[in-house]
């Protein structure tokens, strides 16, 4: 089944929005909304524009520090709301403390988050609107082409090897797993590309394989729970 360019083009309009609205002390959705949909921007560039093509270098040189900000600031919300666990097994005022110094480390990453923004904004949403074009574009030009003769046959393939060789699912290469299989969907739906019967249904499964394997909880690492607990007994 072909994949509707506006699909595509979803994340890339949002992303825009939300880099016009970002306020100095976005709440914890909005934070999350930025970086989710910048790395799935990501996502769709390193699928749609394979290589080291300047205006892709471009959009991903804008766009990086802007998601990597965020993630600081996702890092801290994800840390008070498990802090607020440690409330269970501890009664004295050790979590009230952690508490507050994640609030105030929160208030400085998204100043440092909303700066960041502030810098990039215009050139980010020009660089944006432009590969939304850019998409809708290479759609309708790829629309005629046979099977196999678009340009995500190739990206696909290569990345259908890279996750048929995956290594155990770990805390550690869980998150880049999941991005390839982002990339892996666009390339395998976007028009021309041979998709077959065999590549959505064996990726999807691989997709459940790594959910069901590792649990929720690795998506907040190990590390930051042991991190908490220890701040705490202090």
């Amino acid at each position: 089944m072909e994949l509707d360019p506006g699909n595509i083009q979803r994340p890339v309009r949002i992303l825009r929005r939300s880099l016009k609205s970002l306020t100095s002390d976005p709440p914890m959705a909005e934070v999350h909304n930025l970086r989710t949909h910048a790395r799935r921007v990501e996502a769709i560039a390193a699928a749609l524009m394979p290589g080291g093509k300047k205006q892709k270098q471009r959009l991903l040189k804008t766009i990086r520090p802007v998601r990597k900000a965020a993630g600081v600031v996702r890092d801290m919300d994800v840390l008070a709301r498990n802090a607020r666990t440690l409330a269970r097994h501890r009664r004295n005022g050790s979590v009230a403390r952690l508490l507050a110094y994640l609030s105030s480390m929160r208030l400085e990453s998204a100043r440092e988050l909303f700066e960041a923004v502030a810098e990039r904004r215009s050139d980010a949403r020009r660089r944006l609107k432009r590969f939304s074009r850019q998409i809708e574009k290479r759609f309708h030009e790829n629309k005629p082409q046979a099977a196999g003769d678009g340009p995500g046959t190739e990206a696909a393939m290569k990345l259908i090897r890279e996750l048929n060789s995956w290594p155990g699912f770990s805390a550690e290469n869980l998150h880049a797993f999941r991005i390839k299989m982002t990339e892996l969907r666009i390339s395998c739906n976007w028009p021309g590309t041979q998709t077959g019967s065999s590549w959505m249904p064996w990726a999807r499964s691989r997709r459940r394989l790594a959910i069901g394997t590792t649990g929720s909880n690795w998506r907040r690492p190990r590390k930051r729970c042991s991190t908490l607990k220890t701040i705490a007994r202090h």
